[in-house]
């Protein structure tokens, strides 16, 4: 099994965690002090914020972006996996995130979007394959596309002809 290419990136960039996650922390700690002054806070909203604020800073932590290409397969993975062979990417392009994420061009119906976008990391990739469009952030760009398939046109779907009422 030989990888071509990984790349790990956080979901949430590390200043912004930190802050989510004492900023998460000190509201914990406000809600047990109104418990102890007895300020009307009771027990059980302390419970339930608590394991609240604990699976978000789990969930926060844990959330990573997962690009893999290895024999001859793309592999994305955010909380699901999308696995595409290299072979049925038929069109596909880089740039600014903010370029290429509107999908101009794939103006197919019932395609299934899959974007996967790290705050912060500005160059993406796109890639057009079967139904699903993948649209993702990283580092690498050029390394990534230069594993894809060369670029082939992407027919349009005939149109039927309208029928004169």
């Amino acid at each position: 099994m030989a990888v071509d290419f990984e790349e790990t990136e956080a979901m949430f960039p590390r200043p912004a965690f930190i802050a989510l996650t004492g900023t998460l922390i000190a509201t914990d700690a406000f809600i047990l002090l109104t418990i102890l002054w007895d300020l009307g806070t009771n027990w059980l909203e302390f419970g339930i914020t608590t394991v609240v604020f604990a699976a978000f800073i789990v969930i926060g932590y844990a959330s990573r972006i997962r690009i893999r290409i290895a024999d001859g397969m793309v592999r994305t993975s955010l909380f699901r996996r999308l696995t595409i062979p290299l072979q049925d990417i038929r069109d596909w392009r880089t740039g600014d995130i903010d370029e290429i994420k509107n999908y101009t061009g794939y103006g197919f119906k019932k395609n299934k979007y899959r974007t996967y976008v790290c705050p912060g990391v500005d160059t993406a990739f796109s890639f057009k394959a079967g139904r699903f469009v993948v649209t993702a952030t990283s580092r690498h760009v050029d390394e990534i596309v230069r594993l894809f398939p060369a670029r082939t046109a992407v027919p349009l779907p005939a149109m039927p002809p309208k029928e004169k009422v």
